[in-house]
């Protein structure tokens, strides 16, 4: 089981020593992804995996935070320095990539992810399905729209990175969870994860629909400007 530790804050006035946690003002470095809407990558991230992982480069941690938890400048510059405010917790830290090379990814603002690059973060997992859980019955109008043609039953969520052919049922890796129809409509709380998907696969980090995407990247902001001031 993956564990997390916060790096341990600079001592100053109201602060501990001996204490960790991930504190809102933290140097940092982020670049914002230019093909993966809201995508952010963190170099020298707050939190990190308890369990040492030796890399060179160090760990790249990734984020979907919206514009309001970030820190912009007037001239709302792509990459900036995040020394004034970047709200990042173990919740919405969607995990690590290894080996990136931070010039290149500067410079291109898009970087491949795969499989053996990428260190899962199990916190912002159970997080996501308890969310979708929550919000499955009305925060996709396109899913919404479809169940009133179907069947009684289930039908599976797909992840979008990976669309199959029309007609036919994504891969297991490729069907984030299910969720029960009845009478055309979506049952509230039915949806169920599917075990076999994976967060990062040969076709890159997974990739929500248009309507799951922006409810969770929403939710995802309001946790982060509810975290308090160190």
């Amino acid at each position: 089981m993956l564990r997390l530790a916060y790096r341990p804050p600079v001592l100053g006035r109201g602060r501990m020593p001996g204490k960790f946690f991930c504190p809102r003002r933290w140097q940092s470095t982020v670049v914002l992804d230019k093909a993966y809407p809201n995508l952010v990558w963190h170099f020298n991230p707050a939190v990190v995996p308890r369990t040492p992982i030796q890399t060179t480069p160090p760990l790249v941690a990734l984020s979907l935070l919206p514009p309001s938890a970030r820190f912009t400048n007037a001239a709302g510059a792509q990459h900036l320095d995040d020394s004034n405010q970047y709200l990042l917790d173990a919740r919405t830290t969607i995990g690590w990539v290894t080996q990136v090379d931070q010039a290149q990814l500067t410079a291109q603002r898009q970087w491949p992810i795969t499989p053996q690059q990428f260190i899962n973060n199990p916190a912002f997992q159970a997080w996501l399905h308890q969310e979708l859980k929550r919000c499955a019955h009305y925060a996709d109008p396109t899913l919404c729209a479809i169940a009133k043609s179907l069947p009684d039953g289930w039908t599976h969520i797909a992840d979008e990175r990976h669309p199959p052919p029309y007609g036919r049922i994504p891969s297991p890796e490729d069907i984030i969870g299910s969720v029960k129809v009845e009478g055309g409509q979506i049952v509230p709380e039915s949806y169920q994860p599917m075990p076999s998907h994976r967060p990062v696969s040969a076709h890159g980090l997974f990739r929500l629909s248009d309507g799951f995407h922006r409810h969770l990247v929403a939710k995802l902001g309001e946790m982060a400007e509810q975290q308090p001031n160190p």
